[in-house]
């Protein structure tokens, strides 16, 4: 069974509204205070933990509309050390599976309980500069290619399997590099096997003695490096893979579920972690990190990148996305714990799923309520979502959530793409991974609906009117090649920066490679915007190199714009001369909103909005809808906290259909309806 065929097995045409409970399981008393969904060192621990593992628990999220949930399973001990946390999963599964919500076991990458569980012949894992790897408070981490720590994970699943569970949800899947004896041999033979082409770069006869690079620095040339780069993703994909396997022989609509640690600035592919591979294997992946979803100096944070990303996939996806400086597990401190405290949040975080065709995720509801936010020693037992005022606005939320009835099988039918170039963000990071990151912001913010090309999938470029290629310096003549035929057929591409002025692997070119699509020279030192027509196509260039002084907000490492964000206006001035024949939707406000359409084979269309502003309070909107995109004879218009109304469309000389959407608040869904 493919991912839609999953998802439609287990939850029909239902929303998917998610919440995770591994946070309570009682082995995490292991770290202490530092424990997860409720402070180690709580002397009522057990209590609560009871209370939320019952059934009462189960029908109270039903009754709101929660339909998936992530149970404590293992957190790396053996069949007797986890006994009671697999045989709770077993029981607390039983109460889902009578209220109709879907259960996946929690399984842990990074460690194993060393002290009290000995995985023979198994390496440990091993940093690339020597040192141990561990896991924070979990003390030590097995290299996961260790044969017995694969078969161990196995043997979880068909442990889980039997429980009753609908598949398995694997936490921090990334795979950091790794130079014990194991991975040493396994990179070695990777070169003999993928890289022959380098004994003649390094002049060597064989790869026998070949060492692995001390570190992944941030613009990666050591082609040892590189090459050691795509040996930990392709290593990661192959565990994952085998796990799959595993799952699906015994499952075969068994769901594979996991988090990789994506958009945190970091390099994911440094750690392992491929985005595209990983969406293309995974049903689900867990976005944790911290972009809370809000409009803040106008700047708009949000998972919507990789909702947009891995929704080009196939594989759908959940955010759990935390505030500030609050570690993603700490809910104890009085002062900021992470988790949603006001309307305007918890509406944000339930709603930006949604409005991406994704999961709505909720990831503090099963957390304690701790000493400061309680007025009795009683309402310590509760659960957050619990607490009257955080209560009273998931249902709110939620009820919208549940009203929508959407067509199938919808797909993102934005017809501007952005190029997403896996070369660049593996070995030039920082420069690659702030454009795109900083292109999707301000293409949402300015209300472009959009999609993402993958650099993999290059073929597909003709799917698109618009190509947006931000600072791509890494790219492959074949890449390069299709780029120039687009352009030359019919297509408009905007470029920004050094793109293509390396090959795949960092080498330097005479010229930019896009010259001829562009029909810019490296040696043209241009220092504006320029618009060309090249074949049947256009191309605009916009010279930029640097960083702006403004950092990107909400990510963990401090990462710098680039300069390029300073010409805003005249991207956007160029991005509408490009679209010849209008944008596909526009929208009347001055609110920050992000705009979804899409559109299934049958010619349904729908489009979603959401506001990332911190308050949205009623306001009329006027949507514009570009003729060629849909002729409706109506539409269903839904607003959170308001009933469906049918609208009927007008439309200007123009020939655009407009639609007045009246009562809009934070969250509305406009679904197309064709004539019969």
């Amino acid at each position: 069974m493919n991912t839609p065929e999953k998802l439609k097995h287990y939850f029909g045409e239902n929303p998917i509204v998610w919440v995770p409970m591994w946070g309570i399981s009682k082995l995490r008393k292991r770290g202490g205070g530092f424990a997860g969904a409720i402070d180690g060192k709580t002397e009522y621990y057990d209590k609560w933990y009871a209370r939320a593992m019952s059934e009462g628990t189960a029908k109270q999220l039903a009754d709101m509309g929660v339909n998936l949930v992530i149970l404590p399973f293992s957190i790396g001990g053996d069949g007797r050390i986890e006994a009671e946390e697999r045989n709770d999963f077993q029981r607390m599964t039983s109460y889902f599976h009578k209220y109709n919500i879907v259960s996946l076991p929690y399984f842990q990458y990074q460690n194993i309980l060393q002290e009290a569980f000995e995985m023979e012949g198994s390496e440990w894992a091993v940093n690339l500069d020597g040192t141990r790897r561990q896991y924070a408070y979990w003390r030590r981490t097995v290299c996961q290619s260790s044969r017995p720590f694969i078969d161990y994970l196995k043997g979880l699943v068909t442990d889980a399997v039997k429980r009753e569970a609908d598949g398995i949800w694997i936490d921090n899947t990334y795979l950091q590099p790794c130079r014990c004896p194991l991975c040493k041999a396994g990179f070695r033979k990777y070169l003999g096997s993928e890289r022959k082409d380098l004994l003649d770069l390094l002049q060597l006869e064989n790869f026998d003695k070949v060492e692995m690079p001390s570190g992944i620095p941030d613009r990666v040339l050591d082609p040892v490096a590189q090459a050691y780069m795509e040996f930990n993703c392709q290593r990661n994909i192959n565990i994952l893979s085998e796990i799959k396997q595993t799952l699906e022989e015994l499952l075969p609509s068994g769901l594979l579920a996991s988090n990789p640690a994506l958009s945190r600035g970091k390099n994911e592919y440094a750690a392992g972690t491929d985005l595209y591979k990983m969406g293309k294997l995974h049903d689900i992946l867990y976005l944790e990190n911290k972009l809370c979803p809000k409009a803040e100096d106008n700047f708009i944070s949000g998972n919507f990148h990789n909702f947009i990303s891995l929704g080009s996939l196939d594989c759908i996806a959940i955010a759990g996305s935390w505030k500030g400086s609050a570690d993603f597990d700490s809910t104890v401190t009085n002062s900021s714990s992470g988790m949603p405290d006001c309307e305007s949040e918890v509406e944000r975080l339930i709603f930006e799923g949604k409005c991406f065709n994704n999961i709505s995720g909720m990831f503090w509801a099963v957390r304690s309520r701790y000493h400061a936010i309680c007025d009795t020693p009683e309402q310590l037992m509760q659960m957050y979502f619990e607490k009257d005022d955080i209560n009273t606005w998931m249902k709110k939320s939620l009820s919208a959530v549940k009203k929508t009835a959407l067509p199938k099988d919808l797909k993102n039918a934005a017809e501007l793409g952005i190029f997403h170039s896996r070369s660049s963000l593996s070995f030039a990071h920082s420069t690659a991974c702030s454009s795109l990151f900083c292109m999707e912001e301000m293409l949402l913010r300015n209300r472009f609906p959009y999609q993402i090309l993958f650099s993999e999938e290059i073929e597909n470029i003709n799917n698109f009117k618009i190509v947006v290629i931000p600072e791509c310096l890494f790219m492959s003549d074949k890449e390069a090649q299709a780029i120039e035929d687009y352009v030359n057929s019919g297509g408009k591409i905007l470029v920004l920066g050094d793109s293509g002025l390396r090959n795949e692997y960092g080498f330097i070119r005479e010229d930019y490679v896009l010259k001829n699509a562009s029909g810019v020279s490296y040696f043209d030192r241009l220092d504006k915007m320029t618009v060309n027509n090249i074949g049947k196509g256009r191309a605009a260039f916009l010279p930029s190199r640097g960083t702006s002084e403004k950092t990107i907000p909400c990510i963990h490492n401090e990462v710098n714009m680039p300069a390029w964000t300073e010409h805003e206006n005249t991207i956007i001035k160029t991005l509408d001369e490009l679209h010849e024949t209008g944008r596909q939707v526009t929208i009347d406000s001055n609110e920050c909103i992000g705009i979804s359409l899409s559109k299934n084979v049958s010619g349904d269309v729908v489009i979603s909005l959401m506001s990332y502003e911190d308050s949205s309070g009623e306001q009329d909107l006027k949507l514009s809808l570009r003729p060629d995109i849909s002729s409706p004879e109506s539409a269903e218009w839904l607003s959170n906290g308001q009933e469906i109304v049918n609208l009927q469309p007008a439309r200007t000389k123009d020939g655009y259909i407009t639609f007045t959407l009246n009562g809009f608040s934070r969250y509305g869904i406009l679904n197309l309806k064709m004539e019969e």
